[in-house]
Formats: C-alpha cells, sequence, structure tokens
C-alpha cells in the first residue's frame, strides 16, 4: 500500500472519530487487508464511515453548527436514513442504543 487516495484521506479528515485512535487504527488495518490496489480507496472502508461521509456532503456546513447542533443533525439523519430503526442508527453512529436513546430524549427527537 502506497496510501489513501485523495476522497479517503477528505473522509478520514472530516469524520469525528467517537473511538478515538484505537477505531482510525481498526480502519486502516481493515482497509489495508480488504484493499485490492496501491492505495485504499473509499470501496475498502466501513460502510458505516461511509454511510457518514454521505450524510456529510448532504448536511449543512459543520463548521457553521454548534457541536451539540451538529451531533443532533447526525443523529436526526441517522434515524431517517435507518427507517427509526434505533438499533441500526446506534450502529450508524458507532454507539450504543442505549447512548442513542438518550442522544433522542436530550435532543427531543
Amino acid at each position: 500500500m502506497l496510501g489513501f487516495s485523495p476522497e479517503v484521506h477528505q473522509i478520514f479528515l472530516n469524520h469525528h472519530w467517537p473511538g478515538n485512535i484505537r477505531e482510525l487504527r481498526n480502519t486502516i488495518e481493515s482497509a489495508v487487508l480488504m484493499g485490492t490496489s496501491e492505495q485504499i480507496v473509499a470501496e475498502d472502508l466501513p460502510e458505516s464511515l461511509l454511510a457518514f461521509s454521505r450524510l456529510d456532503k448532504t448536511a449543512n456546513d459543520p463548521s457553521l453548527l454548534s457541536p451539540a447542533e451538529f451531533k443532533k443533525q447526525r443523529v436526526q439523519a441517522a434515524l431517517t436514513k435507518c427507517g427509526k430503526d434505533k438499533h441500526k442508527a446506534a450502529e450508524m453512529l458507532d454507539i450504543s442504543v442505549v447512548h442513542l436513546r438518550k442522544l433522542i430524549r436530550d435532543f427531543d427527537l
């Protein structure tokens, strides 16, 4: 592997990495194992990470939002994308269902 494609680099920069360095390391290790080309490309990344990337492209400019409002929008988008299925939305957000329910309550969704 010679590195990351520009698209993957941008996805990595835009992702908030709730699992911090462990999540990043696991994502890279998985992409290296799944990759078939000289670079890690978007197709080598987990679907959950790509889903967030797609949400980011359609959401408002996150730099203009407060962290709480940005988080609320991500939760809303995940719930919408998953048809209000809390288990699928929690998986997409890479959080527990209990944490998702707390966010739903806190954000009055």
